[in-house]
């Protein structure tokens, strides 16, 4: 492993550990933006990219 991988393991890591650690607030916050209406903008704004 190169440097550059290491630190984008440990950056993915890291977000993934916070998510984890704070699920109940996220999922509250995405209830939030659902309830707004943010959500679906957002969702018309990438349903055509593709990956």
């Amino acid at each position: 492993m190169n440097g550059e991988t290491v630190i984008q393991v440990t950056k993915w890591t890291t977000v993934i550990n916070h998510l984890r650690n704070n699920r109940i607030e996220y999922l509250l916050l995405m209830g939030i933006l659902h309830i707004v209406g943010i959500t679906q903008k957002a969702y018309s704004q990438v349903s055509g990219v593709c990956l």
